[in-house]
């Protein structure tokens, strides 16, 4: 079998299809704090105080049709913005460098706000879902993440992916077509889980970052999961399925202390869970068409 690739064209027309499933950004944002998921508020609630109530309307629209363009840009940057799209895809990131111009004092505080609150909504998900520190004389850091990915992962279907894996660098995987997988991985060098992170002399860990990724791979395709930029053809299209939540990405590609990686990772799996079936509907149905 030859490895097969989507061109930049076929992959924006796909991932705009995916990209719709934004639409329900509110349902999604209550499911997941009904099921304890809370930390993404805090980015929510910044970006909300640079606007005033009757302006509201306009940045919700607004931060959909940001949210919804990076869905469907299939390199790292965003190289193409629709001309609708451009008032509205400016209109946060306008405001946010007008109050750091004229008020740098007040985005300094805003800052900290953001960062006491999320601290706060984390320690509630920590006492939700009993996070306990791993025993780390018992497994290596590397096993942890694998058995952690697959804990939550497997239940919805993926896989230790054997063909696409390094012994540090786990791939779950799961069949879309006979031509193509739904992969999750992480994007950094398998180095990056090779030691157990060490605590400052605080006894405090230092913020550390997850970039889970989620991907469509060719059966035949493995290795580097970066994708090139202005690429015209390509054996793996990503799932930017962190947009389909604000503050989401943010939220959960951060932890401190080794213990709260499997909540991170859990909170990419419940999103999954809820988008999920819709998604590779989408995506097969995409994917047959091409075969």
């Amino acid at each position: 079998m030859e490895t097969r690739t989507l061109t930049y064209e076929r992959q924006v027309k796909i991932l705009r299809e995916v990209a719709e499933v934004a639409d329900n950004s509110d349902l999604l944002a209550n499911s997941l704090k009904h099921q304890g998921y809370i930390s993404f508020q805090a980015w929510e609630e910044y970006e909300i105080s640079f606007f005033n109530p009757d302006e509201m309307k306009d940045y919700l629209k607004s931060n959909l049709s940001v949210r919804k363009v990076m869905i469907r840009s299939p390199a790292s940057l965003v190289h193409e913005i629709e001309k609708d799209d451009r008032p509205e895809f400016y209109m946060f990131n306008t405001r946010h460098h007008l109050v750091s111009v004229n008020d740098p004092i007040r985005i300094g505080q805003r800052r900290e706000v953001l960062n006491a609150e999320f601290l706060q909504y984390r320690e509630k998900e920590r006492i939700t879902f009993g996070v306990k520190p791993p025993k780390q004389d018992q497994m290596a850091y590397y096993d942890y993440f694998r058995e952690s990915l697959i804990d939550n992962f497997g239940p919805l279907g993926f896989c230790l992916d054997k063909y696409r894996s390094k012994l540090k660098f786990p791939v779950l995987s799961k069949t879309l077509t006979p031509q193509w997988d739904l992969c999750w991985s992480t994007g950094a060098q398998p180095a990056a889980f090779y030691y157990w992170p060490m605590p400052k002399e605080d006894g405090t860990f230092p913020k550390m970052y997850l970039e889970l990724l989620c991907y469509v791979r060719h059966k035949k395709s493995r290795g580097s999961v970066k994708i090139p930029i202005a690429f015209k053809e390509f054996p793996i299209m990503p799932l930017r399925l962190e947009y389909l939540v604000p503050g989401f990405g943010w939220a959960y590609m951060q932890f401190r202390g080794v213990e709260e990686l499997p909540l991170v990772i859990s909170a990419h799996a419940c999103l999954y869970g809820l988008v999920g079936t819709r998604v590779e509907n989408i995506l097969t149905e995409a994917l047959q068409r091409d075969n």
